[in-house]
């Protein structure tokens, strides 16, 4: 199986960045991750059992996105809760289990990233958004086109894949969600030119406000399309959940992006293929 770009680059980061403790060479316990509230389904016809083992009878099978209730686990197996309409018998159980590698994390429960910080810049001004509204009639098999920054910048997408929101509160900004909901991209635009050399430390020191052991592990600057772009790599613990975030960014004096790609860090090799084609898909009008 080939590993995404992005992937790799993970995989490569994260070998090379050892703990404070471990440089030190003092021992470490063997953490347990924190139980999802919430999982995801991510397989078509995911069996639910009434006990943790194949073994057990199937009570109901579930469709890849279907988002179940985590009430416990049991070895691979996460104890679920199923609400009323979820079975057609009445009698059936109400409490099953999945196979852990069948779901991943929900990330609609994760607070997705801001951006750089506008607190720490100058105030927007009050010009039309810089997102070209959506052209909701194109053909969810062809590529999506979105105007950024009055057209000065494309962002190309497969809208079979993506599904995309706007973000509450937040004009210049829309949200992208891939069709197993375990991959979220958000695209962030600003009317203001910011140093390329400045935005990772800004975006950081924005997350260390919800996890203070936010740490950039890799960052550099690459030609995507033919132009010069940044991007670097950041892990976050938010709600219990390990966050793996990749931002490409770009900024001139029409304006700054960023592609912001986020999800569990146990999921880069999975989704990396996919998000590959979405930051690759940043194009600037000359």
């Amino acid at each position: 199986m080939n590993i995404s770009r992005v992937a790799m680059l993970a995989a490569l980061s994260l070998g090379a960045v050892a703990s404070p403790a471990f440089a030190q060479g003092s021992q470490t316990q063997a953490t347990t991750p924190a139980l999802p509230k919430s999982v995801r389904v991510v397989e078509a016809a995911t069996p639910l059992r009434t006990g943790p083992g194949v073994t057990y009878p199937i009570v109901v099978t579930e469709a890849a996105g279907t988002v179940l209730e985590v009430t416990g686990q049991d070895g691979d197996w996460y104890r679920i809760t199923l609400s009323a309409d979820m079975v057609a018998d009445a009698n059936a159980p109400r409490t099953v289990y999945v196979l852990a590698r069948l779901v991943s994390s929900a990330m609609g429960s994760i607070p997705s990233p801001q951006g750089v910080p506008t607190s720490q810049l100058a105030a927007q001004s009050s010009a039309p958004p810089l997102v070209q509204p959506f052209n909701a009639s194109a053909s969810p098999s062809m590529p999506e086109h979105e105007a950024l920054l009055g057209g000065h910048a494309i962002l190309d997408y497969d809208a079979s894949q993506w599904t995309r929101s706007t973000v509450e509160g937040e004009p210049n900004s829309f949200q992208l969600t891939n069709r197993t909901g375990d991959l979220s991209v958000k695209v962030v635009t600003s009317r203001l030119q910011v140093s390329l050399d400045k935005i990772p430390d800004l975006e950081l020191a924005s997350t260390q406000k919800a996890d203070p052991k936010a740490r950039i592990i890799d960052r550099r600057f690459e030609k995507v399309n033919g132009v010069r772009m940044g991007s670097f790599q950041m892990l976050a613990t938010v709600s219990g959940v390990e966050l793996w975030y990749y931002t490409r960014y770009y900024s001139d004096a029409n304006g700054t992006i960023e592609v912001i790609g986020y999800t569990a860090s146990n999921r880069i090799q999975q989704v990396g293929p996919v998000f590959d084609k979405v930051v690759d898909g940043l194009r600037i009008v000359r």
